[in-house]
């Protein structure tokens, strides 16, 4: 086993941005209506979520520490350039290369979580399609060995053979979006009363049903701080600043509540109240 063993699938440098003045983190359980204070480090993580499993069930974190490296490390500073600017009601005035960091960053977000990993593929579904890839293998090439299908299709492979497809698709298979995401334009929105939320999935798709990814009316939302956030929007590579009324926060908060099963924020009150 090598790297770390608790992989944030929201960082927690991001998480950061949303704590109250003591560090703390205020999580709710939608699911379960329970409430905790965290910190965090602790928040929005699993152990093993991103590793590799080996057949002698050795653990690699290489994906994690690649995230950590390639997409956390470039995307976070650019976020922190892009809140600076809205507080102060200016533009960040990305360059290329923070604008490729800061999409970067946003698919991979986008596509990290647990819960939209599942709506990609679930364990079961992928159990079913390696049963029927090995029927169609055998009608090619004729029967396995007895004993070699027997391990092929025993839990342990499958389950190992699907924690390692999910966890390499995360920074292999999404380039296509980032291609499609770095043609839109940049909303940077600055909060002028009420405190945004974040939650275990905080990047929204916000558009109508069957529009895609680039086309009219389709909108990327995610908040970055308590009083900042950013869509990605149809107006080709176009930024603006713009602010955010207490309605807009309130239905924002809503529909990121949604969507996740945990949510958290710097205002407890808040929090419970979108739970």
């Amino acid at each position: 086993m090598s790297g770390p063993v608790f992989h944030h699938y929201v960082p927690c440098s991001f998480l950061s941005n949303f704590t109250d003045a003591g560090g703390w983190l205020h999580i709710v359980d939608r699911q379960r209506r329970e409430y905790w204070p965290s910190r965090p480090k602790k928040a929005f993580g699993e152990k093993h979520l991103y590793s590799l499993i080996g057949p002698d069930g050795a653990k690699d974190a290489i994906i994690e520490t690649r995230l950590d490296r390639e997409v956390e490390n470039k995307g976070l500073p650019v976020l922190a350039r892009i809140i600076e600017a809205a507080r102060n009601q200016h533009l960040p005035a990305l360059s290329a290369r923070e604008r490729r960091r800061l999409v970067r960053f946003l698919a991979v977000q986008w596509q990290r979580t647990p819960e939209e990993m599942s709506n990609i593929m679930n364990e079961n579904g992928f159990k079913k399609k390696w049963c029927e890839n090995l029927k169609i293998f055998e009608s090619l090439y004729g029967p396995v060995d007895a004993k070699e299908k027997e391990s092929v299709l025993s839990e342990n492979t499958m389950r190992r053979c699907f924690q390692n497809l999910m966890a390499r698709s995360i920074l292999e298979e999404f380039k296509e979006i980032e291609l499609r995401i770095l043609q839109l334009g940049l909303d940077v929105y600055f909060s002028e009363g009420g405190s945004l939320i974040t939650s275990s999935r905080p990047v929204a798709k916000l558009s109508r049903i069957g529009t895609e990814l680039g086309g009219k009316g389709f909108y990327i939302w995610l908040s970055i701080a308590t009083d900042v956030a950013i869509v990605m929007t149809p107006d080709h590579c176009r930024e603006r600043v713009a602010p955010l009324s207490p309605s807009q926060i309130s239905e924002i908060n809503q529909t990121i509540a949604g969507q996740s099963r945990y949510i958290a924020g710097s205002d407890k009150d808040a929090v419970i109240r979108f739970s």
